[in-house]
């Protein structure tokens, strides 16, 4: 039998609280500084002015009365939008063509919680600092700003060209003054999300990798099927912003380095 001192037993249990301690503080680092830090001192482009509103996650995330369970989520939609995506090519396969849907727990739904152009991004479902938010759920209130702060069609510093933050106004209804021209519900110029990557390659794996090939890379799928959502390329907690200790190869928040397409090229292979 080996004896174990108290020293070293105490030893073991520092080393486990250090090892939990920086794991734990591991996500809020990525996301400090970067494009999705609301903060005074945070990169995004809309900020809370108020210099005492230091918390990072708030935004996105909170412990108590969540709006739903999934992740803590701290934000509001103003009402629920069917979302039209890229189905019409006829290379697709008929999997993608025809099965792809966004789920009521589909992730990519927190993300067009932002991102569809139709709900403002200074809306929380609790601990929020300003004003009732009218339109929202009971009890919704504006983090920073006293109206609606939607954002906009384009913004020429997000990507370094001329991107479409909005992505839910997209392809030629897109109105690059900044202001919502449609109801935030058009995906049809953006990757196919929504659908099953083990059923794409049941129906023909012609053109792609093994799903073991990204996923060894890092590239995120979601369920028991393996669904492609926006945050299998996407990792909101990324950090790209240079200017606070962020990797720019990361823009817009990749989960890898896409130089030379590498990103893409975990799954497709051609």
């Amino acid at each position: 039998m080996t004896i174990v001192s108290k020293k070293s037993v105490g030893l073991v249990l520092i080393a486990a609280g250090v090892m939990i301690t920086s794991l734990a503080m591991a996500a809020p680092s990525m996301i400090a500084g970067g494009r999705h830090d609301f903060s005074l001192a945070g990169g995004s482009f809309y900020k809370n002015p108020d210099a005492a509103a230091t918390q990072t996650c708030i935004y996105c995330h909170t412990p108590h009365n969540a709006g739903q369970t999934r992740v803590l989520w701290n934000k509001d939609v103003k009402s629920a939008t069917n979302f039209r995506l890229y189905t019409s090519s006829g290379t697709l396969t008929n999997v993608v063509r025809t099965k792809s849907a966004l789920s009521a727990n589909s992730p990519s739904l927190l993300c067009l919680s932002c991102h569809d152009g139709k709900t403002a991004i200074n809306v929380l479902h609790t601990g929020g600092a300003g004003a009732t938010a009218p339109g929202y759920p009971s009890g919704s209130t504006f983090a920073f700003g006293v109206t609606e702060i939607i954002m906009p069609g384009s913004i020429t510093d997000f990507f370094g060209t001329t991107p479409n933050m909005a992505i839910g106004r997209g392809g030629n209804e897109q109105d690059n003054t900044g202001f919502p021209t449609v109801n935030g519900d058009n995906l049809t110029d953006d990757h196919p999300i929504g659908f099953s990557y083990d059923d794409v390659m049941t129906e023909s794996s012609a053109g792609l990798n093994p799903i073991g090939t990204p996923k060894a890379a890092g590239i995120r799928f979601f369920g028991s099927k393996n669904k492609v959502e926006c945050s299998t390329c996407h990792d909101p907690h990324i950090n790209y912003n240079g200017a606070t200790g962020g990797d720019v190869n990361l823009k817009p928040f990749l989960v890898m380095n896409n130089s030379g397409s590498a990103l893409c090229l975990k799954c497709h292979n051609k």
